[in-house]
């Protein structure tokens, strides 16, 4: 068995375990199958606070039966309690972001407790070399950084000024050392976080989106219309949905050829994306059919835009080279309800509008 061999089934091994791990810690929570973002932060924070907690507990024993470092010991365990406490508040469904903040300024607080009031024999000081992974991993490169810089200005703003006072202290050359490599360390971080939550985007981007188009996919457009009908439900502003179909486009791409049916899909996407409000979402859910999804409107104000959209497609033909080819709509409307409150029910009432529109001769808007 050669080394790349090796190398494989161990590093095959290693993610199978750590996955298997990570699904251990989203068991019995909504974290399970949900987000991807949401469910690293979650198992990173659940992990964290784990570890920490138990550090914090071993440390505090040792300080307290050990050492003798009875302030630390204080410490170690007032913030055992507060991390398990936010261990178990995090596993009960609370906000990632309150027990990040909770978990970086406990342990926080250990780490500045412990260097600044240690000997320096005790190389007390490579602990505040590990803290930034935290705020990092937990808030982000951004927010996490914002934390970084309280904790450094913080822990060497006390070094610095206990070299000043004192000769007991940390020297000028250790407190450098200790500066030099959190700034590297946060560095580092900051950069691996900024440039995986890039890369997410990019591929979410990508899931999300219509290549021809550019403009949300089937995919996209129902994750929008789940943010919308959340907003909607806090405000009580009505929503509406549009879905539309380009009439006999089966014909253009016969007459024409598909590269004049792509241009025609192009075209249409375009007069919907200029012609929309700000806050309107258009979508592109498959072939020549496309949705609208309109905040804040009700039936009869999508009714009405419904008929601006037809009249605008019917007034505006494709232009080609070889002349002009005319576009027509049939679009279906629908508002939501008790019955269709949800995206799969009101995306089925405005279909089933959108084919009566089409069985009554098409070019129509059906509401109804």
């Amino acid at each position: 068995m050669g080394f790349r061999e090796v190398e494989s089934r161990v590093a095959s091994r290693i993610r199978g375990t750590l996955s298997a791990y990570n699904d251990i810690a989203t068991v019995g929570t909504r974290h399970r199958m949900g987000n991807p973002v949401l469910r690293r932060r979650f198992v990173l924070a659940h992990w964290l606070l784990l570890g920490s907690l138990t550090v914090c507990a071993l440390f505090a024993a040792v300080d307290a039966l050990v050492t003798g470092y009875h302030l630390h010991a204080a410490v170690e365990a007032a913030a055992a309690i507060g991390l398990c406490i936010g261990w178990i508040a995090l596993r009960r469904g609370a906000r990632i972001d309150r027990i990040a903040s909770a978990m970086s300024a406990l342990v926080g607080t250990v780490v500045l407790t412990v260097v600044l009031t240690s000997p320096p024999a005790d190389s007390s000081l490579v602990w505040a070399l590990l803290f930034p992974a935290i705020p990092l991993f937990l808030h982000g490169p951004r927010i996490g950084l914002y934390h970084v810089l309280a904790f450094d200005a913080l822990l060497f703003g006390g070094l610095g000024l206990g070299a000043a006072l004192t000769s007991d202290g940390h020297g000028g050359t250790a407190i450098m050392n200790a500066v030099s490599a959190s700034a590297v360390m946060t560095i580092l971080i900051f950069f691996y976080e900024n440039g995986r939550a890039d890369t997410y985007r990019l591929l979410e981007d990508a899931a999300n989106s219509d290549p021809l188009t550019g403009l949300l996919n089937r995919r996209g457009f129902r994750d929008r219309f789940e943010t919308e009908l959340a907003r909607a439900r806090r405000t009580g502003a009505p929503i509406s949905l549009l879905v539309l179909d380009i009439d006999h486009f089966k014909k253009i791409n016969d007459r024409h050829g598909h590269d004049v049916g792509d241009a025609a899909i192009r075209h249409m996407a375009g007069l919907l994306t200029a012609n929309t409000r700000r806050h309107d979402v258009v979508g592109r859910l498959g072939g020549e059919e496309f949705a609208l999804l309109l905040p804040e409107t009700s039936a009869h104000q999508a009714a009405m835009v419904a008929e601006k959209v037809r009249q605008l497609v019917a007034d505006s033909p494709l232009a080609l080279a070889c002349g002009l080819v005319p576009l027509t709509v049939s679009i279906g409307a629908a508002q939501t309800s008790r019955e269709a409150s949800q995206f799969d029910p009101l995306f089925a009432l405005a279909d089933r509008r959108l084919y009566a529109a089409k069985e009554a001769g098409r070019n129509r808007v059906v509401a109804v």
